[in-house]
């Protein structure tokens, strides 16, 4: 799966508006937030409080035109 930034947080390492990470995977892009038609998509683990949802769960719930926020560089992007 693809996605394209669309908004960085103004930063050195930050992401580019229009760049493209080929593909997602979480140990390389941590999801912090999640956003489909506006409304945002609880990602906290039922089981364990506090805490995210395991990856491949958070994976299988992206699907094309969702936003997610990237926690390591701050950047937005809408999954394509």
């Amino acid at each position: 799966m693809k996605a394209i930034c669309i908004q960085n947080y103004g930063n050195d390492f930050d992401p580019k508006v229009g760049e493209v990470v080929e593909d997602i995977v979480l140990a390389d892009f941590y999801i912090t937030s999640l956003w489909r038609n506006g409304s945002e998509i609880d990602l906290e683990d039922p089981k364990r409080p506090g805490y995210f949802k395991p990856e491949s769960e958070i994976l299988s719930l992206l699907k094309e035109g969702d936003e997610i926020e990237e926690n390591y560089c701050h950047g937005r992007y809408r999954v394509v």
